[in-house]
C-alpha cells in the first residue's frame, strides 16, 4: 500500500510484497502546524466557493436548507478527486491516469459553478430554464462520480495459490547406440504439489462416500474450493495411495495377531 500526505501511515507496496514505513523528516511540532495550515487554508479557499454555490441554488428556487447540498456535492467531489490522485503511487500508470482526469474534471466543475454564481449574483446572467435543468444535475454527477472514486484505489491482486506448481527436471531416456555417450536433454514436467492436510480431506471424503471409486476430482470442490482442478486431482490419487498404505498396514496388523 501506499503512505498518504499529511502524515498519514499505511502499510506496504502489494506489488513488491514488502512493508515500507515512511516517517516524516519534520519535527512533530511542525507536523502538526502544518496539517493545521492545511485545514485552515483549505476551509478558507472553499468557503466562498460553498457561499456562491448556496447563493447559485437559493437564486434559481432551491430551498435554503437544501441548497447545502450543491457546494457540499460539488466541492467535496473536487477536493476528494485532489486527494485520491495525489494518493496514488506512480506505478499504477493507469489509476494515476484516471484519477488526473477525474481531478480535472472535480476542478472544472467547481469553476464553472462558482462563474455561474457570480453571473447570477451581479446580474451578468439571468436564470433560465437551461440554467435550473444544469444546476439541478450537479448533485446527480458528483453522486456518480462519487461511488465511482469509490473504487478507484482498488487493484486486482493475485493472492498466493495454496498449492504451488513447482517445475523439477528428470532425464530423459538415452537411446542405445553409439549416441550412449552424450549428456542425455533433461525432461521438464510440472508437478504439484498439495499439502498433507488437503490430502487428509480428500481421504476423508472417499471414506465418506459409497463408491470410492467413481469419485473424481470435480466431486472434492466442495472439501477444497480454494485448490485448482489439478491440485484437487492430485489431492485424489495421493488420498487413494494413503488408504491403501493405511488397509496395508491394518491388514499386516490383523495377520501378525492371527498368528
Amino acid at each position: 500500500m501506499y503512505t498518504l500526505p499529511l502524515g498519514v501511515p499505511m502499510a506496504a507496496n502489494s506489488t513488491k510484497g514488502t512493508t515500507m514505513n515512511v516517517t516524516s523528516i519534520l519535527p512533530k511540532r511542525v507536523e502538526r502546524e502544518k496539517s493545521w495550515a492545511v485545514a485552515v487554508g483549505l476551509l478558507a479557499a472553499l468557503s466562498p466557493n460553498v457561499i456562491g454555490q448556496w447563493n447559485l441554488a437559493v437564486g434559481i428556487g432551491w430551498h435554503p436548507y437544501l441548497a447545502a447540498a450543491l457546494p457540499i456535492a460539488s466541492e467535496l467531489y473536487a477536493t476528494m478527486a485532489a486527494r485520491v490522485w495525489s494518493a496514488i503511487p506512480r506505478e499504477y500508470r493507469e489509476q494515476k491516469k484516471t484519477a488526473a482526469w477525474n481531478m480535472a474534471a472535480g476542478i472544472v466543475l467547481s469553476f464553472a459553478l462558482n462563474g455561474l454564481a457570480e453571473a447570477v449574483a451581479f446580474k451578468a446572467l439571468s436564470v433560465s430554464l437551461w440554467l435550473v435543468l444544469l444546476v439541478a444535475a450537479v448533485p446527480t454527477i458528483c453522486a456518480a462520480v462519487l461511488l465511482h472514486m469509490a473504487m478507484s484505489g482498488h487493484v486486482e491482486s493475485v493472492a498466493e495459490a495454496e498449492e504451488t506448481p513447482e517445475m523439477t527436471s528428470e532425464p530423459a531416456e538415452v537411446p542405445k547406440g553409439d549416441d550412449q555417450d552424450q549428456d542425455p536433454a533433461p525432461k521438464r514436467r510440472s508437478t504439484v504439489r498439495v499439502s498433507p492436510a488437503n490430502v487428509e480431506k480428500a481421504a476423508a471424503y472417499l471414506v465418506a462416500v459409497e463408491d470410492p471409486s467413481k469419485v473424481t476430482g470435480t466431486d472434492l470442490e466442495t472439501v477444497l474450493p480454494r485448490l485448482s482442478p489439478r491440485s484437487r486431482r492430485e489431492a485424489l490419487d495421493q488420498a487413494r495411495k494413503l488408504l491403501s498404505s493405511r488397509q496395508d498396514a491394518v491388514q499386516d496388523t490383523l495377520d501378525l495377531l492371527a498368528a
